[in-house]
């Protein structure tokens, strides 16, 4: 089962704080010494006053020695990570059960030996024991794959076959398996996967020997989801499951092996972020909680598939005690730790015979450790106290096993904190983060998540203490004109590794506000308006005017298409909002015949976009006059290719209207961070944006693996004046040769038969494309814009009809006439 948030057994220090330096650092009187960041408040000495927590726990990072490594689904068995190697990509190439020594730093790989007749096998799913023994579920096919049997085998550590049966007639071969458990007693549970829903999803019961006992329905109709197990005692494993759609709570059930159901033992356990994982407690059963086994199961974890009296500890060991967590004082009174894609969480059941519980309290935050919690796949503590983690990010290429030495705070030099503030800290930030942590000794980011645009402003605007801000969707020309923002350019010219030059022409002015440099982003994508030239006449670019004009001109066609009235009053405010409001004299004229005049243009387009059965296509409605202009997204220069087949030969990027037909695209910015004007560590701040920038590696990649990166992990066009070049010589290169092959270049097929072909890129739409970002706009989310949100407020009673336009227009004006004057 994919898995996204967690929760996990374990006793734990009711205090905890975490860091990621532990090296001696330059400055450790908490300055820059550069001169360059003197002055303002700073997150780091917000953060100084806080009570010193007693404990941090600091990280060592390992990596396993096998491309074929699935950290996804590592089992810590004692102080051995066992796991089954994934599928090579070469033919013939068989999986192999591995082991990694956490003490010796050693990995053994084996081979099994098979005693199955057909080739064609699937390991589905797996539990190491604690003698790194296996049981398997193998999905075993014929020689064309028509035939399918499934067996329960298991294998010694050497990788000999110790038993196997055929479990096809009790698992069908239609069902969706998912993962192993095993509890105290070594009974085995098999879990239908996230993919099983309603009737069909439940728990295979099999003796220690493997004997098939029955199948346990859920037994609901609802979506099922198996989220983990536990092993409650040596007695019954529990299961914790998530039933409909985004429940607030879990329930969790026991497993009544021999009664063959399941009763419910908690109808409201948290679930953290959407999902929770279970695991074991390494403390006894004796204070009510659950019992010291190192089982769980449900979906594709890896510590799903333990074995009975597996350790979770250096050592290993048979006794309960050995199991355990160092001591109460260190570990503290929680009986659970619960963890999602951000923090970890301590949790206590509620005391027997009660039914209130305390909420999950917040412990620490994975970034403190420099991991991005959005990959942990597991997470356990060792008998010496450290935490065991595994992270699998592919797209960041971060693969590893952590280790979490608990540490006194004294004891470790404390880095300069930096905080990154951002609407959405969403996983592609923490990775960012936690790239630059774990390459400093002198800073760190901390991201700081305010989950909204005002919430950003407002933490801005009463001077919360912030170093950096993510720009994305920011009003970067409003919180300039408040100074918000340090000046990039002098940075810029003293990197070693960067310079003015290196960026793609009208990048650095696009983000250059009365003359201040607020950010670079590493990639950005285009949006704007297309359409025949000719119908701009003489004119260089679409005016509002003109806009308004020709959509008079011909009152029977939308103007621009799939766009709706609140979409296109927030295009038109965005870059013609001057237009009605003089931030310098405070006079507004939303009260004026143009303004009125923009009221009805916004009238003609629909409420809502809905798509009906026979709709004909955008392209015939601009071929037969019924849409104007379109909206053009650009991610790649051969997107262009699009709007040519919807206007053909005078297709044109006219830009969306502005006061002087200048400037009508957007640029949406990749990776975009602007040093506040207050931060005490600017220096520390530039190091990180350096980092987002720096195109070292890009630039030693071979062509077709930088354009894979681009288009997969940027999303976007890349802003290194280079980096693009590379990009699009590989792109002419290749359409090239394919041409040469006689190969077309697909099309796009609508659902009335429009169809737009397209053709090898040329190097006049590159040029196009790159003419656009000259003269660019930074992307800004007007939904957050006070303005905006007035007229989005008021206009709706004249769109209905039960207000005139004249009357609305004042409404409207006398709103923000009073809104601008609060603000001068």
């Amino acid at each position: 089962m994919k898995k996204w948030n967690r929760i996990c057994l374990l006793m734990i220090g009711a205090v905890l704080s975490l860091t990621a330096c532990q090296k001696k650092a330059d400055g450790a009187d908490g300055s820059d010494g550069s001169g360059l960041g003197e002055g303002g408040v700073n997150a780091s000495e917000a953060v100084a006053a806080q009570p010193e927590k007693e404990w941090t726990y600091v990280p060592e990072f390992l990596t396993v020695a096998d491309d074929r490594a699935s950290y996804g689904d590592m089992q810590l068995v004692g102080d051995t990570v066992c796991y089954i190697s994934m599928v090579g990509e070469a033919q013939g190439e068989p999986q192999k059960m591995c082991r990694y020594s956490l003490t010796r730093r050693e990995l053994t790989q084996v081979s099994f030996q098979w005693p199955l007749e057909e080739e064609n096998l699937e390991i589905c799913s797996f539990a190491f024991n604690p003698d790194h023994s296996v049981w398997l579920i193998v999905n075993a096919y014929s020689a064309d794959y028509s035939q399918l049997n499934r067996y329960l085998c298991r294998f010694d550590p050497e990788g000999n076959n110790m038993s196997f049966q055929d479990i096809t007639q009790e698992m069908g071969r239609d069902s969706s398996v998912g993962d192993m458990a095993v509890d105290g007693q070594g009974r085995i549970y098999v879990f239908t996967s996230e993919y099983a829903e309603g009737e069909a999803a439940g728990i295979w019961l099999y003796t220690g020997e493997g004997r098939y006992q029955a199948k346990v329905p859920f037994g609901t109709s609802e979506t099922v989801r198996v989220i983990g197990t536990v092993d409650r005692s040596e007695e019954s494993l529990c299961v914790c499951v998530s039933k409909g759609e985004n429940p607030e709570h879990c329930a969790m059930l026991e497993v009544d092996f021999e009664g063959k159901r399941l009763i419910e033992v908690d109808a409201e356990f948290p679930n953290i972020n959407g999902l929770c994982e279970i695991r074991q407690s390494p403390a006894d059963s004796a204070d009510g909680a659950f019992g010291s086994q190192n089982s769980f199961g449900g979906g594709d974890s890896a510590e799903s598939n333990r074995a009975p009296d597996s350790q979770n500890s250096f050592g290993g060991g048979d006794s309960a005690e050995s199991n355990r967590a160092p001591d109460k004082e260190a570990t503290g009174e929680y009986n659970l730790l619960l963890y999602d894609d951000k923090y970890v969480y301590g949790y206590d059941f509620p005391a027997e015979g009660k039914k209130s519980r305390q909420s999950p309290e917040e412990l620490f935050a994975w970034t403190d450790s420099d991991i991005n919690g959005y990959f942990v796949e597991d997470f356990s503590i060792l008998e010496d106290g450290r935490y065991y983690v595994t992270v699998e990010d592919w797209t960041n290429e971060d693969r590893c096993i952590a280790l979490l030495r608990r540490t006194r705070t004294e004891d470790v030099v404390p880095c300069k904190n930096l905080v990154l503030a951002a609407v959405d800290g969403d996983s592609a930030l923490a990775a960012l983060a936690v790239r630059f942590n774990r390459s400093q000794e002198r800073y760190r980011i901390d991201v700081q998540d305010y989950g909204s645009l005002t919430n950003l402003y407002n933490a801005i605007l009463t001077g919360e203490a912030m170093d950096l801000i993510d720009l994305s969707g920011v009003d970067v020309e409003s919180l300039m004109r408040q100074g918000v923002f340090e000046d990039l350019r002098p940075y810029l010219e003293q990197s070693e590794s960067l310079a003015l030059d290196d960026f793609v022409e009208g990048i650095l002015d696009t983000y250059t506000i009365d003359g201040t440099l607020v950010g670079i982003p590493d990639s950005f994508t285009l949006r704007t308006v297309a359409g025949d030239r000719t119908l701009l006449g003489d004119d260089a670019g679409l005016t509002l005017e003109r806009l308004l004009e020709i959509a008079q001109s011909n009152p029977e066609a939308l103007p621009i298409g799939e766009v709706t009235k609140n979409e296109m009053m927030q295009y038109l405010m965005m870059f013609n909002q001057d237009a009605f409001i003089d931030w310098e004299t405070g006079e507004c004229r939303f009260d004026s015949p143009q303004f009125q005049a923009v009221m009805e243009f916004v009238n003609r387009f629909p409420d809502s976009l809905e798509n009906h059965p026979g709709e004909d296509s955008l392209p015939r409605k601009i071929h037969d006059g019924r849409v104007l202009f379109a909206i053009a997204e650009i991610r790649r220069p051969g997107n262009i290719q699009r709007y040519e087949g919807m206007f053909g030969e005078t297709a044109a990027c006219v830009g969306f209207p502005t006061a002087d037909g200048s400037g009508g695209t957007l640029l949406y910015a990749g990776n975009a961070f602007g040093i506040t004007a207050t931060s005490q560590y600017k220096e520390g701040a530039w190091k990180f944006i350096e980092s987002v920038l720096d195109p070292k590696e890009a630039e030693q990649m071979e062509p077709e693996e930088l354009v894979y990166s681009i288009r997969w992990e940027l999303n976007g066009l890349p802003s290194v004046k280079k980096i693009m070049d590379m990009m699009n010589e590989y792109y002419l290169e290749d359409d090239r040769e394919w041409a040469a092959k006689g190969r077309d270049f697909g099309f796009l097929t609508y659902e009335d038969g429009w169809i737009i072909e397209f053709h090898a890129l040329t190097q006049e739409e590159i040029d196009t494309v790159l003419e656009l970002v000259k003269d660019a706009k930074p992307f800004y989310s007007v939904e957050e814009d006070d303005v905006v949100k007035i007229i989005g407020e008021e206009a709706p009673a004249y769109y209905r009809g039960q207000k005139s336009l004249e009357d609305v227009a004042e409404i409207i004006q006398n709103r923000v006439q009073l809104y601008v004057n609060e603000r001068r």
